[in-house]
This record gives C-alpha cells, sequence and structure tokens, in this order.
C-alpha cells in the first residue's frame, strides 16, 4: 500500500548564463550574373503642335525723300551773241600765243553794262522751276573783280515773246592770273519770267555790270560760257 506524496519541494536558484564567443563571418558568395532585358518598342510619335505666327510689327517711319537730280544747259560763248542795244563785242574766235589753241569768247566791257543772249529749247525733263548759273571766263590783262549776272523768259505756245526778263542774279568773281580760265561759284535761284515749262523756249541774258562797285576789273572781262542748272521733273 503506497502511502500518500509528499510537499514539493523549494524550486533551486537559476544558474548562471554564458553566451560563448562569436564564430568568424562566413565568405561572401559569388556575385550572381546582370542580365538586361531587351529594349521596349519605340512609343508612336505624338501629333505636331498648332504653328502660330505673331503679328506682323509696325512699318518705321519712312526716311527722307532724297534731292531732285539736276540737269545743265551749257551757254557757249560760240553759240551765243550780243544784244541789238548795249551788246558785248560780237563773239570773235581767240588763239592763244604759245600752243595755239583758239576759243570763243565775248567781250565785256569794263565802263559800261552790256550784254549778250541765247535761245534755247528747255529739256523735256525740266520740272519748270528756277535756274542757277556758273559763269567761265578769262580776261587779257589787269587786275581786280567782275560782276557777272544772268536773266531770262519764257515761252510756249501761243505766248508773247516781248514780255521782260525775269529778275536777274548776279555773282562777283576775282581775276586769279590773265590768260587763264576762271570758274565762278553759282548764282541763287533765277526765276525765268512767263510760264516756264518743259519744252519751251527759253531766252536767257548775260550781262557785266560795269557799274557796279564791285566790278573793279579794269580791263575787258572775256566770257568763255555759263553752266546753266535746272531741276528734273
Amino acid at each position: 500500500m503506497t502511502g500518500p506524496t509528499g510537499p514539493t519541494g523549494t524550486t533551486g536558484a537559476d544558474g548562471a548564463t554564458v553566451t560563448g564567443p562569436t564564430g568568424p563571418t562566413g565568405t561572401t558568395g559569388a556575385q550572381g550574373a546582370t542580365v538586361t532585358g531587351p529594349t521596349g518598342p519605340t512609343g508612336t510619335t505624338g501629333a505636331q503642335g498648332a504653328t502660330v505666327t505673331g503679328p506682323t510689327g509696325t512699318t518705321g517711319a519712312q526716311g527722307p525723300t532724297g534731292p531732285a537730280s539736276a540737269g545743265q544747259i551749257v551757254l557757249s560763248a560760240a553759240g551765243g551773241w550780243p544784244s541789238t542795244t548795249t551788246g558785248c563785242a560780237a563773239n570773235a574766235k581767240v588763239e592763244t600765243g604759245t600752243n595755239k589753241l583758239n576759243y570763243y569768247a565775248l567781250d565785256f566791257d569794263a565802263a559800261t553794262q552790256e550784254y549778250a543772249e541765247w535761245s534755247v529749247i528747255m529739256p523735256s525733263d525740266y520740272n519748270a522751276g528756277t535756274v542757277t548759273a556758273v559763269f567761265y571766263w578769262t580776261a587779257a590783262s589787269g587786275s581786280g573783280d567782275v560782276v557777272w549776272g544772268l536773266q531770262a523768259m519764257s515761252g510756249g505756245n501761243d505766248d508773247a515773246l516781248d514780255i521782260a526778263y525775269g529778275t536777274a542774279q548776279e555773282v562777283t568773281d576775282t581775276l586769279i592770273a590773265a590768260g587763264d580760265v576762271h570758274v565762278t561759284a553759282a548764282t541763287s535761284a533765277i526765276t525765268i519770267a512767263g510760264t516756264p515749262a518743259a519744252g519751251d523756249f527759253v531766252n536767257f541774258r548775260v550781262y557785266r555790270k560795269a557799274a557796279d562797285g564791285a566790278d573793279t576789273l579794269a580791263a575787258d572781262a572775256r566770257l568763255l560760257g555759263v553752266r546753266v542748272t535746272f531741276t528734273r521733273a
């Protein structure tokens, strides 16, 4: 016969925990191969955007108009003649002493205001405006200044010839050396009397203003020619 179980005894104290040393790290395994997958197909190109043109800028200011072109008419001494009233000497051929160059001249007296004339038909591109004149001249001797002047009248179909000349314009020039060509400055604008137009008959009259105090050459002034400048239409 077994007797009753006795009481459970007390639990004994825990034993001390002891961690052993860490073992060495294992070697790293070999890297696996890199494999790039195939490139996918290119996507479709998107639709082009709408073209938009910006507004045109404003037009810049117009530049200034250039000067109108000019034309010239030459009144040569060979083609001129002395006026019937108080005319200069008739045009005469003169020969130089050494090289025997021949030219025509109209001689104007030092004491009396004398005149010479030319008739021309104005060019078809004449703008019907004013003209200017440049005088070509010389003298056989002396020293001093000469005052030259030019005036003109015009006539178209059925216009009277017997009308007054327009207002003359004058220019003063100095004799530099006897026997040399002298070229004056241009006159101020000369208004042709009448109603000048392209294709009109125009009579030009030149004079030497001998009685003017500024005209001091005490010898004949020998006119070689006149360059008349007009504006083209």
